[in-house]
């Protein structure tokens, strides 16, 4: 017998663009890490738990240390919610989000998170400085994979 292993992972594409010329100064693909209260949030969405709740923000924070299954929060954050949400296959769903240049300027960003609807952290990821200012502007696609 065979059995299988739920496991869902995430992988965050961010772009770093320059906001007058639109010239793309970054690109970035990475993982992330679903931490612990994002794994017991898909439990409780497959059991119908009225507490399960639905990913809708994204949020950019100055944290630079790197991603822990017991990560709760993302430090000093700049929250918003997700610009859109689509299935591009029958076990993902992307999240695309964006930062744009008159938002979170001054903030030194070295992490983000998924949010959910109850403003629980479903995964964070860091990566290295992006000074934000309104000379750049901010856009992402976070993927979460169900296998």
């Amino acid at each position: 017998m065979t059995y299988e292993k739920l496991t869902a992972a995430g992988s965050v594409q961010i772009n770093v663009i320059d906001a007058k010329t639109g010239q793309i100064l970054q690109v970035e693909t990475d993982k992330n890490l679903v931490v612990n209260l994002g794994r017991e949030n898909v439990a409780k969405l497959i059991g119908g738990d009225p507490l399960g709740a639905a990913v809708t923000k994204v949020a950019f924070g100055d944290n630079g240390t790197p991603p822990n299954l017991e990560d709760t929060a993302i430090t000093n954050p700049f929250t918003k919610a997700i610009d859109s949400v689509v299935y591009p296959a029958p076990n993902k769903v992307q999240f695309s989000f964006s930062l744009g240049e008159s938002e979170a300027n001054g903030l030194n960003i070295y992490e983000l998170g998924l949010i959910t609807s109850e403003n629980t952290l479903f995964s964070r990821k860091t990566r290295a400085l992006i000074a934000k200012d309104s000379s750049v502007i901010i856009t992402g696609i976070w993927t979460i994979t169900i296998n």
